[in-house]
C-alpha cells in the first residue's frame, strides 16, 4: 500500500518546478512556429532526459544554449508520461552565461 501511493505521488505534476540543464535536442519543423527541445538535467538525484515544447522566441533561447552548451533554467509543471519527463507550461527559460555563474 505505501508503494502505491509513493508511486501514484511520482504521477503527479509538480507545479512551478525550476529546471537547469543542457538542451541536447532541437525539433522544428518549417511550418511551425513553436519547437520541440530535449533537456539533460537532474530529476531526483539522477540525470535525466525531459521534453518540451516552446514558443518562438523561447526556443530561440534554446537553440543558442545548445549552440555555446551553455545551461538554461526554465519553469513549468513537470511530469511523468509512461517512462518519460516532460515540462508542460514552460517559462521563464534563460540562458546562464559563463559570467552568471
Amino acid at each position: 500500500m505505501i508503494e502505491a501511493a509513493r508511486q501514484f505521488r511520482l504521477r503527479e505534476p509538480r507545479r512551478d518546478e525550476r529546471v537547469l540543464g543542457y538542451v541536447t535536442d532541437l525539433h522544428r519543423a518549417e511550418d511551425e512556429i513553436d519547437g520541440r527541445v530535449t533537456i539533460k538535467t537532474i530529476i531526483d538525484g539522477r540525470p535525466r532526459s525531459l521534453s518540451t515544447t516552446l514558443s518562438k522566441a523561447d526556443y530561440e533561447i534554446a537553440v543558442q544554449a545548445n549552440v555555446r552548451q551553455a545551461p538554461v533554467t526554465l519553469v513549468g509543471d513537470l511530469e511523468l508520461d509512461g517512462q518519460r519527463w516532460k515540462l508542460a507550461d514552460p517559462r521563464e527559460i534563460r540562458l546562464i552565461e559563463e559570467d552568471d555563474e
